[in-house]
């Protein structure tokens, strides 16, 4: 009887860890045709989010893919970015943005006023 409770207790707490897991975000299994950039730089101080997007070749289907690409500047002394794409103006200047998805980046210039 004890043995049918372990089990029953250990079979409940499986699936409970399955259905948590399958809310959590996943890589589109489709090849991309397109990764795009969005956002307005922000000034000195501030911050903006930026999105990533990407369009499934199968479908033409647009995914905003923006927590789950790498991101990166060029010159952290101008700006800085967060693994969410947010942006903070550290300086006047300019420097790279860059992203990353499914092996595929994309680059633009961001300058922040």
């Amino acid at each position: 009887m004890r043995t049918s409770r372990v089990i029953c207790f250990a079979v409940s707490v499986i699936a409970a860890f399955a259905a948590a897991c399958a809310d959590a975000p996943t890589l589109p299994s489709a090849t991309i045709t397109s990764l795009t950039i969005t956002g307005t730089p922000p000034v000195v101080g501030a911050t903006a989010q930026y999105s990533a997007s990407v369009v499934l070749a199968s479908t033409g289907e647009v995914q905003n893919v923006t927590s789950l690409a790498t991101w990166a500047v060029a010159n952290t002394s101008t700006a800085t970015v967060s693994k969410a794409g947010v942006v903070t103006g550290v300086a006047a200047g300019s420097t790279t943005l860059t992203v990353t998805y499914s092996g595929t980046t994309v680059s633009q210039q961001l300058t922040i006023p």
